[in-house]
């Protein structure tokens, strides 16, 4: 029901202080009772009550489409002269008490599921008033016209004063234990960078600790982010670029289920928070840290759950890369990082589907060439990543930048020169003089940043691959995945001839196998 409804409905002081809503300050008093059917009906906050933000109160009583009643008052202790909590026996509901006073109703018809949801703006309300609310729901029996809910009591907030966001946090690594990988990342969208020594980092129980730097300082960057983490050393936290350890100055964990992150300022303004709850509306996923949507980043954005997601890029680092998900300390947007391929296989991210290793055109010296190709639907640069094979060295480091577009190919050569290495296509890379691909049996491997293994495949001298000369071993282009690019089989000579007369695609979607 629209929030003008609302008000319009109550008309009273009472409603448009509870309209304001509080820093989640909300706490449940009395009993509620059972009608008919024993079912008890409950209500409750989602959403922070608070000058700044929206929120619901939310009545559950398990019964579709029945009259339910939220009583409104300004008290729990007395109504007309008498004291509450009060015996409703006489109006004809037994066992039942009313919790709050009785200064201002709302009648509302609960849905198909026995559930309402009341949508109320904290806009233009004042802060600091206490709301005390409780719910009646028709449910008739022996003895009793329905059932109510407990008290619940609100305290409207001042709501948050920003200009810093919380965009990104870690509450369960699958890659450390807890105690050192959480973390939590702090936006700062301002052009002056931000101070926030002094500040207190919290949840809404005892959860408690206050950025002390020692006078240096704890600063977030203009444009720019602020890790703060339970442990800041890297070989410890799982690689995360943490700038302040909270840990060291009071108690913050994040609970794995349902928790609160909230951020206050040396006069106590909420600077911003959030509330996760245990994977209803939020992201809930070990080992993937929950990074708000880039166009929900601001104070009010990120209030709610729905523009939050679980990170896809990988946070990988040395010397033991972290397979975590993850972005701490740059855009949510954004990757930086290549994939970890130790410890579980190969990833299959970049496959190798072309090789020439013994061209007729030209010696192998200057015509030998391999191609790559990115089974993912996100671009991938190779820099920093190592391939393995043949010669002297046998390992070489890749020392530029070379992307290899989603669904798409990157061509490495010996040579770049299309006047010496039969007619190629330019190259994405050349790689050094002395790594080869041999004639016969030989393995080839792409090795990412971490020294994972990314791809691995061994041609045979014939026995399961081809064994051309002067065309290229080529993957059948039905069979562009790590499993199938890995057996010899899928593989085929090439048909299609380039440059000076040999057989190959280099660079492009490789010939059809019979």
């Amino acid at each position: 029901m629209a929030n003008s409804i609302l008000k319009a409905a109550a008309g009273t002081a009472l409603l448009a202080a509870l309209s304001t809503g509080a820093s989640a300050q909300v706490t449940h008093f009395g009993a509620g009772c059972a009608g008919g059917s024993g079912l008890t009906p409950t209500i409750d906050i989602t959403g922070f009550a608070e000058v700044t933000a929206n929120f619901s109160v939310d009545i559950a009583t398990g019964i579709p489409g029945t009259l339910s009643i939220l009583i409104i008052g300004g008290s729990n202790t007395s109504w007309l002269g008498s004291p509450l909590p009060l015996d409703l026996g006489f109006a004809g509901l037994t066992g039942c008490n009313l919790n709050v006073s009785y200064d201002s109703t709302l009648t509302f018809i609960a849905d198909a599921n026995g559930d309402i949801s009341l949508p109320i703006s904290g806009a233009g309300f004042t802060a600091g008033t206490t709301v005390y609310a409780q719910a009646f729901a028709l449910d008739p029996g022996v003895g009793t016209l329905g059932g109510m809910t407990d008290g619940m009591e609100v305290i409207i907030g001042p709501g948050q004063v920003g200009p810093l966001v919380i965009s990104e946090f870690m509450k369960d690594s699958g890659f450390i234990s807890d105690s050192s990988g959480e973390w939590v990342e702090i936006f700062n969208p301002t052009g002056a960078d931000i101070d926030i020594e002094g500040y207190t980092l919290s949840d809404l129980d005892f959860d408690s600790t206050i950025l002390d730097n020692g006078g240096l300082g704890v600063i977030v960057p203009a444009g720019g982010y602020l890790v703060v983490g339970n442990e800041d050393d890297q070989a410890l936290n799982g690689n995360v670029p943490v700038g302040y350890e909270y840990g060291v100055n009071g108690q913050f964990f994040l609970s794995n289920s349902g928790d609160e992150i909230v951020l206050t300022d040396l006069a106590g303004g909420v600077v911003d928070r959030v509330m996760y709850d245990n994977g209803v509306i939020w992201p809930d996923t070990s080992g993937k840290s929950i990074a708000v949507d880039v166009a929900s980043l601001d104070i009010n954005g990120n209030d709610d759950g729905v523009n939050w997601a679980h990170a896809t890029c990988t946070i990988a680092g040395g010397p033991v890369c972290n397979p975590d998900l993850g972005t701490p300390g740059y855009a949510n947007s954004a990757c930086t990082t290549t994939p970890c391929g130790g410890g579980g296989g190969p990833t299959g991210d970049l496959i190798i589907t072309e090789i020439m290793n013994n061209p007729s055109a030209v010696s192998d010296n200057d015509g030998e060439w391999f191609e790559v190709y990115n089974t993912t639907a996100a671009p991938i640069d190779m820099m920093g990543y190592t391939i393995i094979a043949g010669g002297s060295p046998s390992s070489e480091v890749i020392s530029s930048s070379v992307v290899v577009p989603a669904g798409g190919y990157a061509l490495f050569a010996r040579i770049s020169d299309p006047l010496i290495n039969g007619g190629l296509p330019t190259p994405a890379y050349d790689y050094v003089d002395g790594w080869n691909l041999g004639n016969g049996s030989q393995t080839v491997k792409i090795l990412d940043g971490s020294s994972g293994t990314v791809f691995e495949l061994s041609y045979d001298n014939g026995a399961t691959f081809p064994d051309p000369n002067g065309m290229s071993m080529n993957l059948d282009p039905t069979k562009l995945n790590g499993t199938d690019a890995a057996i010899g089989t899928n593989w085929c000579t090439a048909t299609s001839a380039y440059g000076l007369g040999d057989l190959g695609t280099p660079g492009a979607a490789n010939d059809v196998c019979p």
